[in-house]
């Protein structure tokens, strides 16, 4: 993904051949699954599948919530980043009724944990951040007004503007990206340690002097760009901060191929009830043409790191029939589960305090560090990380 900004779009094309890609400027279609029915237009969750008494309930809340917040000089944004905990978060955008038919369960599902107990900075993690409360031409009208479109989303996600522009491979899957830039960082002189780690850093007053890896190379540094979270660092740095290390959970990733054409209009799709395992999946062949008489669909989930789930191929592929993304009868021909994603840090709300002040004491403490790690304080992504990168050039 890129912004329409040139600098990014040019760093972008330097490691690819645009023959090789699908280019897309619109908004991806997107799709969800909430109180057992799915929804093909939106990602956010659709009030609308509930009862009308809790539709009705969510809309008076979210009313009583814009007349509280309506003065224009109220930054939500800053109101929302001072909550303690991301259940006063939700609490403040979405209401009582909200936070606890879609945002707790769902949230507890991914992390294992209660709301209460979940760092703030979550808030903007794993799903889009806006309701969908009423028709196609209401929603447009009513985003019109600042408070409630921090709160409402386009019933329809085609009438949203994208900035962004999307490339997928045309063969090879999203991973041919990545062998691309490794291509040419080779034959540009870099040279790429894999299935490596680092053992030990070497630091003075103001410098991180050298890393040694496992295998006992030891490498000099003029500047060291730290991508995974910070706690690692303070963990091999030996420096005494007070901090908490995260909840870890790997993300586990169910490939399927399967005879009957899924759903036609999303290409992701979110499972937001606490009773599906499954955390997202996405529809490949809506994508990008399908070359085989099969369809490709991926199922991610989060699992603790030593968790074990029986027969998790067909849990999830029951899943996808019982949501309706697959005809009823559609058949697996082929499946594989894949445990070769990052792993992702769950911050709890004991960590909140230090959260930030641990980046600042060591962006204060050496001279040839560059943290390049989600910061609890802004916005994380592969747009973010890129701005981030074009900021060091």
């Amino acid at each position: 993904m890129s912004p329409k900004n040139t600098l990014i779009d040019n760093l972008i094309l330097e490691d690819i051949n645009p023959n090789d890609y699908y280019k897309f400027d619109k908004s991806l279609m997107e799709g969800h699954v909430i109180n057992e029915k799915l929804y093909s237009k939106s990602g956010c969750p659709n009030v609308n599948n509930f009862s009308i008494l809790y539709k009705k309930e969510i809309e008076n809340e979210l009313k009583t919530l814009n007349e509280k917040y309506f003065s224009q000089e109220s930054d939500l944004n800053k109101i929302s980043d001072s909550k303690n905990n991301l259940q006063e978060y939700f609490l403040f955008r979405y209401g009582h009724k909200a936070t606890e038919l879609i945002y707790k369960p769902f949230y507890e599902k991914l992390t294992g944990l209660n709301c209460e107990h979940l760092n703030v900075s979550l808030k903007d993690s794993f799903v889009p951040g806006r309701l969908i409360l009423f028709n196609r031409e209401t929603s447009k009208k009513i985003k019109k007004n600042p408070q409630w479109d921090w709160r409402i989303a386009f019933s329809d996600c085609r009438d949203s503007e994208s900035n962004i522009n999307k490339y997928y491979p045309k063969n090879g899957g999203i991973y041919k990206w990545i062998i691309d830039i490794r291509d040419i960082l080779i034959k540009n002189g870099v040279k790429i340690y894999l299935n490596s780690e680092i053992k030990k850093l070497n630091i003075s007053e103001k410098q991180i002097k050298n890393i040694s890896i496992a295998s006992g190379e030891k490498f000099e540094c003029k500047k060291i760009y730290w991508t995974i979270p910070i706690y690692n660092f303070f963990n091999l740095s030996k420096l005494k901060f007070n901090i908490v290390k995260p909840i870890l959970k790997k993300v586990t990733v169910v490939h399927f191929l399967i005879d009957k054409k899924p759903i036609n209009r999303p290409f992701w799709i979110i499972f937001y009830d606490k009773k599906f395992i499954s955390y997202r999946a996405t529809l490949y062949d809506n994508f990008s043409p399908n070359k085989s008489k099969y369809f490709r669909i991926s199922v991610e989930l989060f699992q603790d790191l030593s968790e074990k789930m029986f027969d998790l191929e067909t849990r999830i592929f029951n899943e996808l029939v019982i949501t309706k993304i697959i005809p009823e009868d559609s058949k697996k021909i082929w499946s594989v589960i894949s445990e070769n994603s990052a792993l992702i840090p769950i911050n709890e709300t004991k960590n909140y305090d230090t959260a930030s002040d641990q980046f600042k004491f060591l962006e204060e403490k050496f001279d040839n560090l560059i943290l390049l790690a989600n910061r609890p304080d802004e916005k994380k992504g592969q747009i973010e990380t890129l701005e981030k990168i074009m900021k060091l050039i």
